[in-house]
């Protein structure tokens, strides 16, 4: 009788080699309907002086930054058929760390930067240990450290804000070099980083195969609850450099930063094709569908539309991007 998912693409290896890793419909459906929002744009007489200037283009990308940066850890997350609902969260958590070591503690700027990464960073190895060695779902885990993380950034200053941070702190999210603004910088290395540690490495590719059968991975001799703690890990990773980035942007640590951020950093990997239930998702999909909602969201702007209205626009094109990628499942 053959071993339990030993013949299932060739076992991990086939999952790793497989052509439905390497080449991802929706990606190009979520690409085309950018092109198209950017077409659109650019033409709109209200829209199209303000949108085609470089300045607003640069502002979209200060603005989307810390979206697609958390965004590319909840790839992870979505890769594996998990969630991670306490990404903004720790988002405040990382910003009023980084503000107290600053103000309170005195400490320099990249100590402060550092002990804020990490202490964020705990809270993806909370979450990771509970998804790997208990039988709570991650949804349910992360909801939890949702509600624990933000009320633990309200207690850091009562529920007050830590403002006057140093300039030179402040300049991460306010400051630029030749025109382009740091943030932007910060956001292009850490799409390259995680392009790299999905799609080059060992680790990478376990999350892949976790997402198509976790019993084949099991079987192929990798630590499954270790993959689990990591993928976690670097999501809150991501998000405490957002929850940086943040901070120095508004100049100030606020207690409630990130509320809501979950929601779009799991909708730009949707409408960048990937898969809810698990095994589908890439890296360049997600900065596709956060550069959409982004200048989505830009566009409605200089429209001078509600931002009432906006939600539901953004709504409307989640729904559309989740349709579509049934559709092409279908088909499949």
């Amino acid at each position: 009788m053959p071993t339990p998912g030993a013949d299932e693409a060739g076992g991990i290896r086939g999952f790793w080699l497989s052509p439905k890793i390497q080449f991802f419909k929706p990606e190009i459906f979520a690409a085309t309907a950018l092109f198209a929002l950017l077409l659109f744009l650019s033409a709109y007489p209200r829209t199209s002086v303000s949108f085609l200037s470089s300045e607003n283009f640069l502002n979209v990308t200060r603005q989307v930054s810390m979206n697609a940066i958390i965004a590319c850890g909840m790839t992870f997350a979505i890769l594996m058929g998990g969630i991670d609902l306490s990404v903004g969260s720790v988002v405040a958590v990382a910003g009023m760390i980084a503000g107290d070591c600053m103000m309170r503690m005195g400490l320099p700027v990249p100590v402060s930067i550092i002990i804020a990464i990490i202490g964020g960073s705990l809270f993806g190895v909370f979450n990771g240990a509970v998804a790997a060695f208990t039988n709570v779902p991650p949804f349910i885990a992360t909801l939890g450290t949702m509600s624990a993380g933000r009320g633990l950034s309200l207690l850091f200053r009562d529920g007050y804000a830590i403002s006057d941070l140093p300039e030179s702190f402040n300049r991460i999210g306010q400051g630029a070099v030749l025109s382009i603004p740091y943030a932007t910088i910060i956001l292009v290395l850490m799409i390259f980083f995680s392009w790299f540690l999905l799609h080059k490495t060992v680790f990478g590719r376990s999350v892949f195969a976790l997402g198509w059968s976790k019993e084949t991975l099991r079987l192929s001799g990798v630590s499954v609850k270790w993959v689990k703690m990591r993928i976690f890990t670097y999501v809150a990773f991501c998000s405490s450099i957002a929850g940086v980035i943040m901070t120095s942007r508004v100049g100030s640590a606020q207690p409630m930063a990130g509320s809501g951020w979950e929601m779009d950093a799991i909708a730009a990997v949707v409408i960048g094709g990937g898969n809810i239930a698990g095994g589908r998702a890439t890296i360049i999909g997600t900065i596709i569908g956060a550069l959409l909602l982004g200048f989505l969201g830009n566009g409605l702007n200089l429209m001078g539309v509600s931002p009432y209205l906006q939600i539901i626009f953004k709504g409307f094109v989640i729904l559309v991007a989740v349709f579509a990628r049934s559709g092409w499942s279908e088909k499949r």
